[in-house]
């Protein structure tokens, strides 16, 4: 379980502590190929402790103003990622979505999401809001 105060998440106690991994390099990148204004923004976060990709993408909105990201939590499901620097994954309009992956070789497209994902030291992740339907097959759960 998972509490908000002063807008920070914080860890309860009763699962791992979310800020005590090892230090990782870790960039993120959104890219908006769907509508105006498109955009490619990286934030790269340098020795920052190893957890969930929901904590990162809120270090990264810290480090740099011009990024910021809505989210809506799901119960049993976690958080699910609506905006990107403004701009809605709308899938009854134009069948947009945020697909988050990786772009190393032999990760590809997420099989958990925001709130579990855990990214590698040097990993880079894409949120990228598209509305081109891509495989998820190698997930388990899809």
């Amino acid at each position: 379980m998972e509490v908000s105060i002063s807008g920070l998440l914080v860890n309860d106690g009763r699962q791992p502590c979310s800020l005590c991994g090892s230090p990782i390099d870790v960039t993120l990148t959104a890219i908006n190929e769907v509508r105006e204004p498109r955009f490619n923004f990286t934030v790269n976060l340098r020795q920052t402790a190893q957890r969930e990709l929901i904590l990162l993408l809120q270090e990264a909105a810290e480090a740099d103003g011009r990024f910021n990201f809505t989210v809506s939590y799901l119960k049993g499901l976690g958080f699910f990622v609506e905006k990107i620097n403004h701009q809605v994954g709308d899938w009854a309009k134009d069948r947009s979505w945020w697909h988050t992956y990786s772009e190393q070789p032999g990760y590809g497209a997420h099989c958990e999401g925001v709130s579990s994902y855990v990214p590698d030291h040097k990993e880079s992740v894409v949120f990228l809001l598209t509305n081109r339907t891509l495989s998820l097959s190698r997930c388990p759960q899809v």
